[in-house]
């Protein structure tokens, strides 16, 4: 099974599960479970997937075929019995709405132009043009607030960074995972060891989630950026920073 190679091959290198369970931050009894083949001990597997992908490539044994033994022999979510609940409450046809509204609609315009008729009878006033009030007005141009044109300044300078193209460049002093996730969707795991170097071309930002934050040494565009945390510490950090 796919658990005995994993032990086997952490036996023949003389490791301790513990050890390797602090390096990587897994549970030991999750390691324990995947030599053992026990998945009714495992998380879920979205989880498993991952904890099984850093243990192999940790162990430098073939990650994919090992995952794939596991994912097609872990269980799949088990799935409610929550029976839905139909309401019985009819909606009212939206003609019931708009008769009423018709008619108050009605009544205004009646009474109100019975009343603008009348005033007009007493006071005799002359009625302008429709193109006499048309030449009266003139329109008004109001500047955009502040706050529209920073918001569209901000717009702008958003756009910008996220077509701005940059490298990421990490060199590691010290057995350290990376996950990693782009802007764009795709995301890739990483385990360095001592002397390895990774670079990292992307548009817009990159999401990093170190498990050594002082086992490694970070560049973005050519500026030295040193180690992020200290040793065996664990962090989540975005490139470029705001």
């Amino acid at each position: 099974m796919a658990g005995e190679i994993l032990k086997k091959r952490r036996e023949d290198l003389g490791l301790d599960i513990r050890e390797i369970a602090d390096l990587l931050k897994i549970k030991a009894s999750y390691l324990v479970a995947i030599e053992n083949d026990t998945f009714a001990e495992l998380p879920a597997p979205v989880y498993t997937t991952g904890y099984i992908r850093s243990y192999a490539k940790y162990l430098d044994v073939d990650a994919e075929s090992i995952v794939l033994y596991y994912t097609k022999n872990l269980s799949p979510p088990g799935y409610t019995t929550i029976i839905p609940i139909a309401f019985s409450k009819k909606k009212s046809p939206k003609i019931y709405y708009v008769v009423p509204l018709l008619v108050c609609a009605s009544a205004v315009f009646f009474f109100g132009a019975h009343a603008w008729t009348t005033r007009n009878d007493k006071t005799k006033a002359p009625l302008q043009s429709a193109q006499q009030v048309v030449k009266t007005v003139r329109p008004s141009v109001s500047k955009p607030p502040e706050e529209n044109r920073g918001s569209a300044a901000a717009e702008g300078t958003a756009v910008r960074l996220a077509n701005e193209e940059h490298n990421l460049q990490i060199a590691a002093t010290e057995t350290t995972w990376i996950s990693v996730k782009y802007a764009d969707g795709r995301s890739d795991e990483m385990l360095l060891r001592p002397g390895n170097t990774r670079d990292l071309g992307f548009s817009g930002k990159v999401l990093l989630k170190v498990g050594n934050a002082g086992g490694i040494n970070v560049r973005l565009d050519e500026k030295d950026l040193g180690a992020p945390g200290v040793r065996g510490q664990v962090i989540s950090m975005s490139f470029p920073s705001e």
